[in-house]
């Protein structure tokens, strides 16, 4: 064969391999183009919708919402952006237009996103550990629920607002809640160049009876008792569906998320302002590292007093144990004994107390008998001349010493009576849980309603 004859064979096979790497080079292009553009701003997108749902279902429903405008995460906003403005349904009008909303933010990074107020700043600090304002002081911290809160107060010449932050769990992602403390109420404006005073606006300022040295500003226990109960929800905001977890959850996570969940569709029952706050609710106590025993007491308006005694448990085979008993004494005599969870270290007695000027009797509730499936058979209590009388769940004429269900109750009272509001959630029924409300009388607690969640 020629030399030529080669040249040309040599050549009709190199033609095929150029185009096919130069094929293979554009489609890699043309990929990866779409994913730099497209990709990450529709992820990002999607992510913060799907926060955005989670949240805005935690709001009791005595706040409205104006939802914000999408804006993107960027370095101009410090990666922290605006999901909600929160007021008061009871605003009036007027109120609307001179009183402060809260806000949900979300901020893509804990170690960027910057808090700013007109002279002050608030970043995380890695190597601390910490949220430190101006850099060298660290801020206070609140646990709500599992969430331990960091709060700062930031503001200028015009308003001020507490900032309340929340990182979700396995991410750098936050959450922030932030309710106005005060804001003022500036009636001056012109007309013509001349300055004059809105009269609705001096009319409205007079009703807040600001004194005299509070010059224009709102006193701060108008958004106190507006927003109190807007701070509930920071116990929530680490549930299952905003948290990024992964699908199969360890005992831990199911452990965190059940607490959170549950107080979560407690809370879809709108007790509005008759709520009863319980003296203490499925507390989380941590072990001092050479104490093996915890105890803790807490005075009722019975004059009565409730001691919780929590021993930790000791084995030759291992250190670790799912469940473990506190006892319940009253005055240091009746014991009852409460279920709780335990890894020797931190443990969570299944007891609540409701004491208040408001209720006929203290009640006690606790987990007695721990069941499958994170349940209990609730049994529950009123102090009564010094001793613990049980009542019994009188449910369709049938009546029971203790109900099953989980460890969560609250409590409210509404035309002078008295209800208890129980949670069931069993890990089988996949979307259902179920919220019950029982009239509490003297002997019993009968069945009033009972409220299917679905989508759970």
């Amino acid at each position: 064969m020629s030399t030529i004859n080669k040249g040309k064979v040599n050549l009709g096979i190199l033609i095929p391999i150029v185009l096919l790497v130069i094929i293979s080079i554009v489609v890699y292009i043309f990929l990866t183009q779409e994913k730099e553009i497209d990709s990450p701003v529709q992820t990002q997108q999607e992510r913060i919708e799907k926060i955005k749902q989670d949240l805005v279902s935690l709001i009791p429903p005595k706040y409205a919402t104006i939802e914000s405008e999408y804006e993107e995460p960027s370095e101009e906003n410090d990666g922290c952006v605006s999901l909600y403005g929160i007021y008061p349904k009871e605003y009036s009008e007027i109120e609307k237009e001179y009183l402060s909303n809260a806000e949900l933010l979300y901020c893509e990074n804990i170690n960027t996103a910057v808090l700013q107020g007109q002279v002050d700043e608030v970043r995380y600090n890695q190597t601390e550990g910490k949220w430190l304002y101006q850099g060298k002081d660290p801020l206070e911290t609140k646990q709500y629920g599992n969430n331990l809160v960091s709060i700062v107060a930031l503001g200028g010449s015009h308003a001020l607002s507490d900032f309340h932050i929340v990182r979700i769990d396995n991410s750098d992602e936050l959450v922030i809640l932030s309710i106005p403390v005060s804001n003022r109420v500036r009636c001056d404006t012109y007309e013509n160049g001349v300055e004059i005073m809105k009269e609705d606006c001096v009319a409205f300022r007079d009703t807040l009876k600001i004194p005299s040295e509070e010059g224009d500003w709102v006193p701060g226990e108008i958004y106190k008792d507006y927003y109190e109960d807007l701070l509930d929800i920071l116990s929530n905001i680490n549930s299952r569906e905003i948290s990024v977890e992964d699908e199969v959850l360890g005992e831990d996570s199911y452990r965190e998320w059940l607490e959170n969940e549950a107080d979560k569709i407690v809370n879809t029952y709108d007790f509005s302002t008759k709520e009863i706050k319980s003296l203490i609710q499925i507390p989380k106590y941590e072990f001092a590292i050479a104490k093996d025993l915890y105890e803790k007491s807490y005075k009722i308006s019975s004059d009565d007093t409730v001691t919780v005694s929590c021993e930790k448990l000791k084995s030759e085979y291992t250190s670790v144990y799912d469940v473990h008993s506190c006892d319940v004494l009253l005055n240091s005599k009746e014991v009852l004994t409460a279920w709780s969870w335990t890894d020797n270290i931190e443990i969570s007695p299944h007891i609540t107390i409701f004491d208040n000027e408001n209720l006929e009797y203290p009640l006690i509730v606790v987990g007695e008998q721990f069941g499958q499936a994170s349940r209990d058979n609730l049994s529950v209590y009123r102090v009564i001349d010094s001793k613990l009388v049980k009542l019994r769940f009188n449910s369709k004429e049938e009546s029971t010493e203790t109900w099953f269900a989980d460890p969560y109750t609250k409590m409210f009272t509404e035309n002078g009576k008295e209800y208890l509001v129980t949670y069931f959630h069993d890990p089988a029924m996949i979307e259902k849980s179920l919220t019950r409300v029982w009239e509490i009388s003297d002997k019993e607690l009968i069945l009033i309603e009972t409220i299917l969640e679905k989508g759970f």
